[in-house]
């Protein structure tokens, strides 16, 4: 008998970032992508139905993590970010992957869900952004054997996550402030990071007698 080839799930970015919408920041960003799934959830296929017993082999092209690395860095760069610019003052975006997983479920289809979980450090390691769930889902209605539709709906859900991220306000802290009174926790470290030292000082000296 013939062998059946194993169905292959293909990720890839289906999110178009809006270009240069970040370009003017003056701090960089370093990212740390981290495996948060349990055992359990870091299969890709999670549940399919129609197999009661087991659920089918599938094939995973790129692998989660080197995909949500290089596509988050890409998308990223698109925005304007500055990644990896200055070691001394980059701020941190730490990505822990928690869910990336698509099922089939009869009389629905194929579902996607991604979830992560995000937080920014200053270059201090100080936390600015706290750690926030996002996350994203989408639904193909399409039958069990229909891997093209699977790739699509974990795709989509992937597309909506990225979109579910705050990007405003993590650039709002890549982003010297105006003035040092909106910098009140930053400290001078003499680095020239800080609104403080970008601030112009005009000093007018009297002196008696005069002259």
């Amino acid at each position: 008998s013939r062998s059946v080839p194993t169905p292959t799930i293909n990720l890839v970015l289906t999110s178009n970032a809006f270009e240069n919408r970040f370009a003017q920041l003056d701090y960089g960003v370093r990212l740390n992508f981290r495996d948060a799934r349990n055992e359990y959830r870091k299969r890709l296929l999670l549940k399919h139905d129609q197999y009661v017993s087991s659920t089918p082999t599938v094939q995973v092209n790129p692998d989660v993590m080197s995909f949500v690395r290089e596509s988050m860095r890409r998308y990223m760069r698109t925005m304007g970010f500055n990644l990896d610019a200055d070691i001394a003052t980059d701020y941190m975006m730490i990505v822990d992957i928690t869910e990336y997983n698509v099922s089939y479920i009869s009389g629905i289809g194929w579902s996607g869900v991604v979830a992560m979980e995000i937080e920014v450090r200053d270059s201090d390691n100080q936390l600015v952004y706290p750690n926030t769930p996002i996350s994203g889902r989408a639904t193909v209605a399409a039958n069990g054997s229909n891997y093209a539709s699977a790739s699509y709906a974990i795709n989509r859900a992937y597309a909506n996550a990225l979109e579910d991220i705050d990007w405003d306000r993590i650039a709002y802290y890549l982003k010297r402030a105006d003035s040092p009174a909106q910098e009140a926790n930053k400290q001078v470290d003499g680095d020239g990071e800080t609104a403080l030292e970008h601030t112009v000082l005009n000093w007018e000296v009297t002196s008696r007698p005069a002259g």
